[in-house]
C-alpha cells in the first residue's frame, strides 16, 4: 500500500486553512470595529443593520472557527480513504455567501445615504451631521472590507470542500489501480 502523505499542496484539502484563518480573523476584527463605531451613533443612519450583521458575523465566524480547529485535530490522525468533509463545511459555506450579500445592504445604504438630494440625503445627512460623519464613512469603508473578506471566505470554502472530494476520491482509486 502507498504512502498516504500528500504528494504536493494540489492534494492537501488542509491548505486552505491558513488562508481562512487569516481572512476569518480580519472579517472578525472588521465587524468588532463595525460594531463599536456603529453603537457610537446607536446605528441609526444604517437602519441598525450594521450592529445586526456585524453582531452575526462575529458569532458566525468564531463558531466557524472553532468547528474548524476540532475537526482538524480529528481528522489529521485519519488516513486518506476515510477522509470526509465535516458535517458543518457545507452549512458554514452557505451562510457564508448569506453574509457577503448580506453586507451589500448597508454598503447600499452608505452609498445612497452619501448622495446629497438622493431619497435618504437630507433627513439623514441632518442626523450624521449632529452626530459625526466619520462614523458614517468608517461603516461605510468596512461594510466593503466585510464584503470582499466574507466573499473571500466563502470562495475559500467552497474550493476547499471540492478539495476533500478529490482527495477522497483519488485515494480511493489508487486502491482499486492495479500495478
Amino acid at each position: 500500500m502507498q504512502s498516504e502523505k500528500f504528494v504536493s499542496d494540489k492534494h492537501d484539502p488542509f491548505v486552505l486553512d491558513r488562508p481562512i484563518l487569516v481572512l476569518s480573523c480580519i472579517a472578525f476584527t472588521t465587524s468588532v470595529a463595525i460594531f463599536v463605531i456603529a453603537m457610537l451613533d446607536l446605528g441609526l443612519p444604517f437602519f441598525f443593520l450594521n450592529p445586526i450583521f456585524s453582531g452575526i458575523t462575529i458569532l458566525f465566524l468564531s463558531i466557524s472557527l472553532f468547528l474548524r480547529g476540532r475537526s482538524k485535530r480529528r481528522q489529521e490522525a485519519t488516513d486518506l480513504r476515510r477522509l470526509q468533509l465535516p458535517p458543518y463545511a457545507i452549512p458554514c459555506e452557505v451562510i457564508s455567501y448569506l453574509l457577503s450579500v448580506a453586507w451589500l445592504a448597508p454598503l447600499t445604504l452608505s452609498i445612497v445615504a452619501s448622495i446629497p438630494g438622493g431619497p435618504l440625503g437630507p433627513e439623514l445627512l441632518k442626523k450624521v451631521v449632529e452626530g459625526n460623519r466619520f462614523t458614517l464613512v468608517a461603516q461605510g469603508i468596512l461594510a466593503v472590507v466585510n464584503f470582499i473578506f466574507m466573499g473571500s471566505i466563502a470562495i475559500l470554502q467552497s474550493i476547499e470542500r471540492r478539495r476533500y472530494d478529490r482527495t477522497r476520491d483519488s485515494a480511493l482509486f489508487r486502491d482499486f489501480t492495479i500495478e
